[in-house]
């Protein structure tokens, strides 16, 4: 599989992580180049779907899986 492009503050991602693969908005990225993190705004969602509130969460690069330009 290639490897995502680099995201950018406002991206929004496709993250695998702990066993969730959801869409999350990059809110911040730091660390070295060879290490990095994002923060992330990733949906909590109802049993129906919709959103009822969001979570920042921290997650390596590697975890994202495809970036979506905003």
């Amino acid at each position: 599989m290639a490897k995502p492009e680099l995201p950018k503050v406002g991206d929004t991602v496709v993250i695998s992580w702990a066993g969730v693969h959801d869409e999350a908005e990059v809110d911040e990225i730091y660390g070295p180049p060879d290490k990095l993190h994002l923060m992330v705004w990733v949906p909590v969602r109802g049993s129906s779907g919709e959103v009822l509130e969001r979570h920042l969460w921290n997650v390596p690069l590697a975890a994202v899986q495809e970036v979506r330009a905003a």
